[in-house]
């Protein structure tokens, strides 16, 4: 505080010092200063005075000091106290505390202010008397009075004095209380200030008195006071003082100059000086002698006295609980200091515990012995000191007393029998005191001590709780002191601790009782504490704590100290601690025990005292499990503590009687009921968890006690009727409770934490888990179903969380599985086998965890090592690389699978190996070896259910890993497959390896690419795989190693496609063979391909073709593929394979294909070889054989050999012209076998020939001779002459048959044709398929076979009532005809697409004739078999080719080198003849209708009904029955159609109705046909299967067709074939009449004549329809008209039309002549509407000649007559046009007759043309009219 400021604070108090001072002047005032002293206004000017002074001091520097030195400023405050004025006083005094407090008043003024304080204080007034407190307060804090002891004794008496006059009120008297502990505080408070002076002496010098001035005389104040000496001395002095008030009762103290104050509180002064000042009696020697010699002399004495068991407690219980909490004091921070003295004090307090003392006095004792055995340094003082030796020589020292002595003048004290002491006690101690404080250098006392202080301590702890909970013979179920000193605990834990000051006279006994050996519990939990931190310090090195400081420094521990403390107190702790929680069911005591066990466990353990830990452990397991688990001790020898009397002579702890093994077990029964788990359970669980952490490096063997209570605990826990205590006791059912999952997490944590334990802890955790899974294995086994092996489960996860040091564990826990593996039972195998598994899969994840992280091995290796090596103790790092580590895992796999083990235990390790393969097939490297091994022992033993399975990890090691091995490895793999395909367990199996086989070859393949592509070699040595990754970029095979493993892996698959019997796996090994060579041929050398050709596949196509051809044709059963279920499995075979020939067959198919497929692959690789040629004679020998043989199969593949080939290579110089043609003579063959009429060739084979042709066609037409191509047309026109063979099924009707349909589409491909010279031979190929005449024959055969079967029907209708008869079985005995219509239809198109699209002019002009002449031949089939599609077909081809292949022969005219074909008119003429006027037509050596009619009743007799041969007889059909049935015959129809044909005939006249049954010749105006016409001859074919409805097919006339009928009825194709017969008639008039000008004139004449002949052509060769008849002969009438009208045009391209039109004009004039002349013949005889068509001819005659217009170069050239010739003359005479009618006139005479027709259209039409006449001859004018027709 500035000097300013103090200033104005002190001028504001003396300004109130003031005012109150003027107030007082009253006459009560002045008469109360008249009786006390000084008159007021002497404090008022001096006041003022100093006021004045102050401010004089504010604005100088050194103010503060000039204010400290001034006197003027103190003396109104000094006469204000002196005023005895309360209201100035309390004023003076709080303005004196702001000085003291500012350090501005100097010594002298304080000694001043000091004695007027002495003078105040006898006033009685509360409030001067509580100021006055304050003031001493600040005093003794002021620096200036520190280093005055006369001033600090004024001080301090006053306190003391206010403190204890009795008259003060009671505020005063706590504040005096409060304020006498603060100012002795404060007092050695500034002893610690000087003693950290490094100036001040620390010597105490005698105090002398103060002199000082007469209270309120302010002269006092000049008067200089002496010097004080510091307060060291007062400190020295006050703590004398304290002592004598300690010990005297009455009387004023020296230095003080107090009275004495009450003991309890002058004991409780000095305990907190003790307690607050230690370091003052620790360090400054003259303090330290005062603790000696006068604290410890008191604290001895008062406890001595206070402990006589006949003290009241109602009188010293106050004077020792606070003795006893000063002894605490000082033991707890003096102890080093007291040395020897201590043991006096322990031997004093321990005798206050025995039971002579009453209980009061032993539970205050208690709860300082309780407190004191909390510091671990205080025990390991007292055993240094007292227990370690035999005898406490106390040897010189600086005290002139011996424990010993006091004992005898405490004795002396004790001789009276009064509690309190009296004055001769006290002037006894005094002098004693005096007596040794005189001497300065006392002789050395030498006293023998024997006090074993902690044992004592211990073992008087353990008597105590003994004696209290001790249960007696006559009731050893009395358990009331356990459950009051649980009860003490519980209240304890909420906060209701027993208090011995407030409940020890209200609690019964017992509960006194109970609190006592509550405090010995806690006493012994506390030296357990105690002994668990020393063992910490002994093991951990010194370590400075809190209470180290506090006892002065750093506290040192060896470890033999702290083995002896253990061993001095082990046993009678664990006796005690035992009996009672044996005894004990609450959970707060259960904590507070086990914790104790724990503690004591731990530190024995870390000390390696074995014999302790192990008694230790094996109690806490006993309480470890339920009392239904663990048997309980033997009740008839109960153990007490207290018969434990030293360390030597302590018996073994008692504890529950343990099995024959010394583990509690638990039986399936009892785990079965449910096991009810106690909190003491569930915490001493807890506890041996926390001991197994802590103490897992020490345990050793002890790990057997822990692991056999875990293995119990688990098959406690999985119970389902396991709980714990609480939910048992409620009746809620609800979840698991928490403290079973708890303890579940807590045994799987224990084994997770191996992996920070040292590798020898680890190593007896396993041999401890072996132990005790060896010990549980047998009653596992008597167990139902999978038993479950702890102890093993929890090896497995050792070895998986301690992998570093699996080098050290893997031979236990594998020495055990071998163990368990020998157990003859099949579940405990299983067990081990799983446990195995886990082990080795879980030990590669972790190996190649780092390999996944992106390291190599090498750099996994070196990391692990390194990673683990800060983990493990010396000589227990793991020497293994994880690659070895790797290794080591699968060879004892491997070993154990090589012993002779049970098949489950096979099956088991087999599914290990697929598991390592699937998790880390990637990663292996070492292991490879052994898995291989492994492998290929398997199909030794043919076991079908090994094989499967092992069989799945060598699929998935070819198909995933094969890539990432070595050379030697994959050369072992290679084998290993084999050895699977070979086996003969399983088909499946044997078939899969073979594919396995085939993948490796691709990869090889790939490998091998690889290294060549790069050019460098292979990295994959016969060294393993310093790298695990799959498809390393580096994996190459060179040239060797490559040619060595494929021979390898073509002999594997030879030797099982030649010795295995099973056709299945024979051909998939053939088929892979093959494929194999194929796939890998380029990389092959030629050394290789010798061996494979020569040694491998030709002699396999030998052998196979051989036993194809010998092998036998009976049908087999299947082979036995297995068991099963006890029940043997057969093959299905079917029908194509149930012969050993078929099965051959089979084979010999798969090994051409793989030949075909080997030669169009590597071909020109081969050709060059020597022995080729040798090769290929002998492959179409086996091709020519099979083609031959009549097997589908076969000769399908032999067919795909040459295609193969020739397709591939035929078009190359790998092909020679030998090699072809031996290819050609080998299709030849084929070809004869394949079409012969017997043949016995398959459809499906000949239909593959028939492809081959097409293909070898497209393949090689460039390159084909004209002997290929002409042997390719010979092949076609055999398939399409002979379709059919035995075993063909009968073609649908419409369809053709395969075969025929096949080599039609080929025959577009041939072309183009090289030489040109080839086309005729093509197009005469078509035409001689070309043969209408066999339709004839098969008409008969058609109507013969529908005869027998209407009879046959007729029969079995007499026999409707046994049943519907059979169908008829012998339609497919039927022939069949090889050419039908429909195939000549199709070969008709083809023709036409050939000759109209492909062929040259020169062949079309050529082939022009026999084209022509066979189209016409087709064309006549219309009035023979009319329901025939040939006739229609042949003519629509026919318009195609007259208009496409008659220009060609105009142009063959024109050319001069090229003879033109003379003969193609004759032929057109020859066609139109035949096809439009019938003339083909002749008389045929039919069968009549009466003699087909017996020919099919002699056949239908010859056939037996089959409903007759049922009946048991034959029945002849009736005469009626056959009449009626010739009859339907003979039209065609049955019954139900014949009012359909009367309608149908119905609209033909009545005459040619008559005549539809009878066959009429041709016309006498038809001319016959030329005797050298071939005529057809019968044969006796069938196209269409009979049915019950006719066929379409006709006889030569077409009334006797039986379609011709039906055809009637079918207006739309009559239209449609009225149509195509017009067509043909536009060809006529059209195409050849319009473009004849090479023609003949004869054959002109004979076209037009067949125009004209066909209007009048009978009525029998019209289109089955009267309105088609009427059309075709008006269109020939209107052709006629068209024919004769060309010459018009006056062109130099219309001479031929003039030539054709003078030709036909003649012609028309007769035609039209004729028709009007007969119908007027009608008119006359009165027969004029009867015939319509006669009718609608005349009506189109004259509309025709209404519109006709004629050239007058054509009507000039016409025949004419006299009567015409005359006419003609005079139409010469008129102009060209008027001429253009001449034709009227010719007919002028023919219209005239038909004038008087009763028809009004005839007559009217008749009219118009006469008007036209006369206009022609100019007789009437012209009218306009339409000129069209």
């Amino acid at each position: 505080m500035s000097t300013e400021a103090i200033a104005g604070t002190l001028e504001s108090d003396l300004r109130l010092l003031s005012s109150e001072a003027r107030r007082a002047d009253g006459l009560a005032s002045q008469l109360t200063g008249w009786l006390s002293g000084p008159e007021h206004p002497q404090i008022k000017e001096a006041a003022e005075r100093a006021i004045l002074r102050l401010r004089s001091f504010g604005a100088r520097d050194d103010g503060l000091e000039h204010l400290r030195n001034s006197k003027d400023v103190l003396r109104p405050f000094i006469m204000a106290i002196e005023s005895k004025s309360s209201k100035l006083i309390c004023l003076s005094l709080v303005s004196l505390q702001k000085l003291v407090a500012a350090d501005a008043i100097a010594l002298d003024g304080l000694l001043v202010v000091i004695q007027d304080m002495e003078q105040v204080e006898k006033m009685h007034d509360e409030g001067v008397q509580l100021k006055v407190l304050q003031t001493a307060l600040t005093l003794m804090q002021s620096t200036t009075l520190a280093q005055n002891e006369e001033g600090i004794a004024m001080v301090l008496g006053t306190c003391f004095r206010l403190l204890a006059n009795a008259k003060n009120t009671d505020s005063v008297t706590n504040t005096a209380a409060a304020t006498v502990r603060q100012a002795v505080a404060l007092v050695f408070d500034h002893v610690l200030v000087e003693m950290q002076q490094p100036t001040s002496s620390m010597t105490a010098e005698p105090a002398s008195p103060i002199g000082a001035s007469e209270p309120g005389s302010a002269k006092g104040l000049d008067t200089p006071n002496a010097r004080g000496h510091g307060t060291t001395n007062a400190a020295l002095k006050l703590l004398d003082d304290l002592c004598m008030m300690a010990t005297a009762s009455e009387g004023m103290l020296k230095w003080l100059k107090a009275p004495t104050l009450p003991r309890p509180f002058v004991l409780d002064l000095l305990d907190f000086v003790l307690a607050n000042s230690a370091a003052v009696f620790r360090t400054i020697p003259a303090f330290e002698h005062a603790l000696l010699v006068r604290v410890c002399q008191l604290l001895i004495t008062q406890l001595q006295n206070l402990l006589d068991p006949t003290c009241e407690p109602a009188l010293q219980q106050a004077d020792l609980k606070i003795v006893l909490r000063v002894v605490r004091t000082v033991l707890g921070h003096f102890y080093r200091q007291l040395k020897t003295k201590c043991g006096v004090f322990i031997e004093t307090l321990l005798g206050g515990t025995v039971s002579t003392c009453s209980l009061w006095q032993r539970i205050s004792v208690m709860q300082v012995m309780r407190r004191l055995c909390a510091d671990a340094y205080f025990l390991h003082f007292l055993y240094v000191t007292y227990d370690a030796k035999e005898v406490c020589n106390l040897g010189p020292s600086s005290l002139p007393w011996s424990p010993c002595s006091l004992v005898v003048v405490s004795a002396s004290v004790r001789t009276n029998s009064v509690c309190s002491l009296n004055e001769r006690d006290i002037a006894e101690v005094q002098d004693f005191f005096e007596l040794h404080a005189s001497v300065v250098s006392p002789a050395p006392i030498t006293q023998e001590c024997k006090l074993l202080a902690l044992h004592q301590m211990v073992q008087r702890f353990a008597q105590i709780l003994d004696k209290v909970t001790w249960v007696t013979p006559e009731s050893p179920q009395d358990d009331d002191a356990v459950n009051a000193i649980a009860t003490l605990y519980h209240n304890k834990a909420h906060g209701k601790e027993w208090s011995l000051d407030s409940d020890y006279g209200t609690a019964p006994p017992e509960t006194g009782a109970a609190y006592l050996a509550m405090l010995s519990i806690d006493s012994l939990l506390h030296v357990v504490a105690a002994l668990e931190k020393l063992t910490d310090v002994a093991v951990d090195g010194a370590a400075v704590t809190p209470d180290a400081s506090a006892v002065g420094g750093k506290q040192e521990v060896s470890k033999e100290v702290a083995v002896g403390m253990c061993q001095a107190t082990w046993k009678v702790v664990l006796a005690a601690l035992s009996q009672l929680l044996a005894r004990s069911s609450s959970e707060e005591i259960i904590l507070h025990l086990l914790k104790g066990y724990q503690s004591f466990t731990q530190a024995l353990g870390v000390l390696e005292v074995k014999e302790a830990r192990d008694a230790f452990l094996s109690s806490l397991c006993t309480f470890a499990l339920p009392s239904k688990v663990a048997e309980d001790p033997d009740p008839d020898l109960p153990m007490s503590p207290a018969s434990v009397t030293s360390p030597s002579e302590r018996e073994a702890p008692p504890g529950p009687t343990k099995t024959s093994s010394g583990k509690a077990t638990v039986t399936s029964t009892e785990a079965s009921e449910g096991v009810v788990l106690t909190p003491k359970n569930v915490h001493a669980l807890r506890t041996l968890f926390n001991v197994a952490h802590r103490l897992h490096h020490l345990l050793g063997p002890a790990w057997v006690l822990v692991l056999d209570i875990l293995n119990t605990l688990d098959r406690i826990l999985q119970s389902p009727g396991t709980t714990t205590q609480e939910i048992s006791n409620s009746s809620s059912v609800g979840a698991r409770p928490s403290d079973l999952a708890i303890l579940s997490t807590a045994a799987s944590q224990l084994f997770e934490a191996t992996r920070d334990m040292s590798t020898g802890a680890v190593t007896s955790i396993m041999a401890a888990l072996r132990e005790v899974s060896t010990k549980v294995t047998p009653e596992a086994a008597k167990q139902p179903g999978q038993p479950k092996l702890y102890a093993l489960v929890r090896m497995v996860e050792v070895v998986l969380t301690d992998l570093q040091r699996i080098d050290q564990l893997w031979p236990i826990f594998l020495s055990h599985v071998m163990e368990l593996l020998s157990h003859p039972k099949t579940s405990i195998r299983n067990a081990a086998v799983d446990a195995l598994s886990k082990a080795v899969l879980g030990a590669l994840s972790h190996v190649n965890a780092l390999v996944d992280s992106g390291q190599d091995k090498a750099e996994a290796d070196q990391a692990q090592m390194e990673g683990h090596s800060s983990k493990r103790d010396k000589g227990g790092s793991s020497g293994l690389s994880p690659s070895a580590i790797e290794g080591m895992l699968l060879m004892a796999v491997e070993k154990l699978y090589r012993e002779d083990r049970e098949p489950d235990v096979q099956m088991g390790l087999l599914r290990l190996v697929l598991q390592v393969l699937q998790r880390h097939g990637e990663q292996l490297s070492t292991a490879w070896e052994s898995l291989l091994e492994l492998l290929s022992v398997v199909p030794q033993a043919e076991e079908a259910h090994t094989v499967q399975l092992a069989f799945q990890s060598v699929q998935l090691l070819c198909s995933d890993y094969m890539s990432s091995l070595p050379v030697h490895h994959l050369r072992r793999c290679v084998e290993v497959a084999a050895l699977y395909g070979s086996q003969q367990a399983d088909v499946n199996v044997s078939l899969t390896s073979i594919s396995l086989l085939w993948n490796a070859s691709d990869l090889l393949g790939k490998l091998y690419t690889r290294a060549r592509s790069s050019g460098s070699t292979s990295s994959l040595d016969l060294e393993p795989a310093t790298n695990g990754n799959i498809g390393s970029p580096g994996a190459q095979l060179d040239s060797e190693q490559y040619q060595e493993l494929v021979r390898l892996l073509y002999g594997a698959l030879q030797g099982i496609s030649s010795t295995d019997n099973r056709s299945e796996v024979r051909n998939c090994a053939v088929r892979t063979l093959f494929a194999v060579v194929v796939s890998q041929g380029n990389r092959m050398s030629s050394e290789l391909w010798d061996e494979c050709l020569w040694e491998i596949l030709f002699p396999l196509l030998r052998s196979v073709h051989h036993m194809s051809v010998t092998s036998s044709r009976e049908e087999t059963k299947g082979e036995v593929l297995g068991r099963l279920r006890g029940v043997s499995v057969k093959m299905l075979m079917h029908h194509s394979r149930n012969s050993e020939q078929k099965q051959w067959d089979e084979t010999l198919v798969l090994a051409l294909s793989g030949m075909g497929r080997l030669l169009r692959a590597h071909l020109p690789l081969l050709v060059p070889m020597q022995a080729f040629p040798q090769g290929w004679e002998e492959l179409m020998l086996v091709v020519e054989s099979s083609m031959a043989g009549g097997r589908k199969e076969v000769a399908l593949a032999a067919v795909a050999v040459i295609t193969t080939v020739m397709q591939a290579h035929g078009t190359t110089k790998a092909v020679s012209r030998s090699m072809w043609k031996r290819a050609m003579r080998a299709m030849d063959v084929g070809v004869e076998a394949a079409a012969s009429p017997q043949c016995m060739v398959p459809l499906q084979a000949r239909l593959e020939l028939v492809n081959a042709i097409g293909q070898l066609n497209t393949a090689m037409h460039e390159v084909f001779e004209e002997d290929d191509m002409r042997q390719i047309f010979r092949w076609l026109q055999k398939f399409l002459n002979n379709p059919y063979s035995e075993d063909d099924q009968l073609v649908p009707a419409g369809t053709l048959p395969p075969v025929q349909k096949a080599a039609f589409s080929l025959f577009p491909s041939l072309v183009p044709l090289q030489p040109p010279e080839l086309w005729p031979e093509l197009l005469d190929s078509l035409i001689q398929l070309l043969k209408p005449h066999l339709l004839e024959g098969q008409q008969q055969q058609q109507l013969q076979q529908q005869l027998q079967q209407q009879l046959k029907q007729q029969r079995q209708g007499s026999f409707n009532a046994r049943g519907p008869a059979a169908p008829s079985s012998n339609n497919n005995s039927l022939h069949r005809p090889a050419l039908s219509s429909l195939s000549m239809e199709r070969a008709l198109q083809i023709l036409l697409q050939l000759y109209k699209e492909c062929a040259p002019w020169q062949v079309r002009a050529g082939m022009f004739c026999p084209l022509v002449t066979v189209l016409g031949k087709c064309m006549a089939t219309r009035y023979t078999a009319y329901g025939e599609g040939l006739w229609r077909a042949a003519a629509a081809v026919f318009n195609s080719v007259v208009s496409c292949g008659l220009p060609a022969v105009n142009m063959a005219y024109s050319s001069q080198e090229n003879q033109p074909p003379t003969a193609a008119w004759q032929c057109l003429a020859e066609v139109f003849e035949w096809f439009l006027l019938g003339t083909r037509i002749v008389a045929l050596d039919t069968v009549t209708t009466a003699e087909a009619m017996a020919a099919a009743a002699a056949a239908a007799d010859d056939t037996p009904d089959e409903s007759d041969t049922a009946a048991g007889g034959t029945v002849s059909a009736s005469p009626d029955a056959e009449a009626e049935a010739a009859a339907q015959a003979q039209t065609g129809t049955t019954g139900s159609d014949r009012q359909t044909d009367r309608q149908a005939a119905g609209t033909t006249s009545g005459n040619e109705s008559s005549q539809a049954a009878v066959t009429r010749r041709p016309s006498s105006e038809t001319p016959r046909i030329p005797e050298s016409s071939p005529v057809s001859v019968p044969v006796a074919s069938t196209n269409k299967p009979s049915s019950g409805t006719p066929s379409r097919r006709s006889s030569r006339n077409p009334s006797r067709d039986p379609s011709f009928t039906t055809a009637m009825s079918d207006t739309q194709q009559s239209s449609d074939d009225a149509d195509l017969e017009a067509g043909v008639v536009d060809t006529l008039t059209d195409a050849v009449l319009t473009a004849c000008t090479h023609a003949p004139e004869d054959v002109r004449r004979r076209l037009i004549s067949v125009l004209d002949q066909a209007i009048v052509r009978p009525k029998d060769r019209h289109i089955p329809n009267s309105a088609a008849g009427i059309r075709f002969s008006h269109t020939c009438l209107r052709k006629l008209y068209v024919l004769s009208s060309r010459g018009i045009q006056d062109d130099a391209a219309a001479t031929c039309l003039l030539e054709i039109a003078q030709l036909t004009y003649p012609v028309l004039l007769a035609r039209y002549e004729a028709i009007l002349v007969t119908y007027s013949q009608h008119i006359q005889r009165n027969t004029e509407g009867k015939d319509r068509l006669q009718l609608d001819e005349t009506l189109c005659v004259l509309e025709v000649c209404s519109a006709m217009k004629i050239a007058p170069a054509v009507a000039d050239a016409a025949p004419q007559t006299s009567s015409q010739q005359q006419v003609m003359h005079l139409c010469r005479r008129l102009s060209g046009k008027d001429r253009e009618r001449s034709h009227l006139l010719s007919l002028y005479g023919a219209l005239c007759s038909c004038i008087n027709s009763k028809e009004y259209r005839v007559r009217e039409v008749v009219q118009d043309v006469l008007q036209l006449a006369g206009q022609q001859l100019s007789l009437i004018e012209p009218v306009l009219q339409n000129d069209n027709p």
